[in-house]
């Protein structure tokens, strides 16, 4: 590390959390070579970006917070579903890598609608954005940073859900969506229940895989957005089936 991104390490020691345009102006530096010095000290596991600057990584926990950068389609189905979200409401966020790049987006979209999540990780990123973003509360899961369990249901009973948006780990066209983790798939059960439409965020890759649970039947989902490497006959099945089907 260079001596300026010494220095911002230790500003996120003292205060946990520092924005771009405050350790710019304080450095002398443009924003973006801020942004770069974050990228260096992240990677180094002593900070995690969030919507306009970054907070300290103490618990030495950077990899569990902070996912791989997301591939071209992932940004692409991102962009695409942030066009689709409404305007105003309640937009409910689930798991997954796509759906936390909605959630990214989302943060920095200047968007005024409120967000509720059951994710950690896109709540983190959420975070500092001018939005009411609530979190369900529910139970940590070990494998990641998702909450789920009987807290979360019971709570999103007192929600009225415009939109749910969710990733998931298996499409299957004439079958649905799988998930392959038995709490999370209970979790995401009653989120489909409860919200006046649902969007699945999924790469091509995801196709005619099953995972160990289906959370969902194709005509619970009312839009699916994936990416153009989609089959073509399991969009034609998909569509036939009342799901509408966005690729880019």
């Amino acid at each position: 590390m260079n001596a300026r991104q010494q220095e911002i390490s230790r500003r996120l020691e003292n205060f946990g959390k520092i924005t771009f345009s405050e350790e710019a102006a304080r450095l002398g530096v443009s924003e973006m070579t801020v942004r770069r010095d974050l990228r260096v000290l992240e990677a180094d596991g002593r900070a995690v970006r969030v919507c306009g600057g970054a907070i300290a990584a103490r618990s030495g926990r950077a990899g569990l917070l902070h996912s791989a950068d997301p591939s071209p389609a992932q940004e692409r189905i991102a962009a695409a579903a942030l066009q689709m979200l409404p305007a105003e409401g309640t937009v409910l966020i689930g798991t997954g890598s796509t759906a936390l790049q909605v959630a990214r987006r989302l943060a920095v979209s200047g968007s005024k609608i409120t967000v509720v999540t059951y994710s950690l990780r896109a709540g983190l990123a959420l975070f500092g954005a001018p939005m009411q973003v609530i979190l369900t509360g529910g139970t940590m899961r070990s494998e990641g940073l998702d909450l789920v369990g009987p807290l979360v249901e019971r709570n999103l009973n007192d929600f009225h859900i415009d939109m749910f948006v969710t990733g998931c780990d298996g499409v299957v066209s004439g079958e649905g969506f799988f998930t392959a983790d038995l709490d999370v798939a209970h979790t995401e059960r009653e989120c489909v229940r409860i919200a006046d439409r649902v969007m699945v965020v999924a790469e091509s890759t995801k196709f005619g895989r099953k995972s160990l649970v289906k959370f969902a039947e194709p005509d619970e989902v009312s839009v699916l957005v994936t990416d153009r490497r989609a089959a073509a006959r399991d969009r034609r099945t998909l569509r036939s089936e009342s799901v509408e089907v966005v690729a880019v």
